[in-house]
């Protein structure tokens, strides 16, 4: 493991309401110190709280040691209202500090998120959930609130 210790103690701390700005953050200072992605599992848990720590403990010993496994279980806990992922795929705004590749890779991951606490599989999942989304902007909120 190469300088780990090193990055861990420069990550932000672990807020269930930023999780997936955590990730993000995590996954770039990982990269940008070649840590081995075989131990990308064991250092994020690291800085987990609440029910992070919940879901990480909850995995079996051969999950716990995989970190996309361990990501999607900690997302998939922390933040499982569809309505979140949506609102924070349409507030995605490019700050100049981004490059036009770091955003499209932002949009990129939210989009997935988004789709994924939907259950979206299909094309047709994805015009449905677009067309539902356009069609309730267009309706008075009181009725939005009663359709799904």
């Amino acid at each position: 493991m190469k300088d780990k210790d090193n990055g861990v103690c420069h990550l932000p701390e672990f807020v269930e309401e930023e999780a997936e700005e955590f990730i993000i953050q995590f996954e770039k200072v990982a990269t940008i110190k070649e840590w081995d992605k075989s131990d990308w599992a064991i250092l994020v848990q690291s800085k987990f709280k609440g029910k992070a720590i919940e879901a990480y403990v909850c995995l079996s010993m051969s999950e716990s040691v995989d970190y996309e496994t361990v990501k999607e279980a900690v997302l998939k806990t922390v933040e499982m209202d569809p309505e979140v992922f949506r609102r924070r795929f349409r507030d995605i705004k490019k700050i100049s500090e981004q490059t036009h590749l770091e955003v499209a890779r932002e949009c990129r991951m939210r989009f997935d998120r988004w789709c994924k606490s939907e259950e979206v599989k299909t094309v047709d999942d994805i015009r449905q959930l677009v067309l539902l989304e356009h069609f309730k902007s267009l309706v008075h909120p009181e009725i939005t609130v009663s359709m799904k």
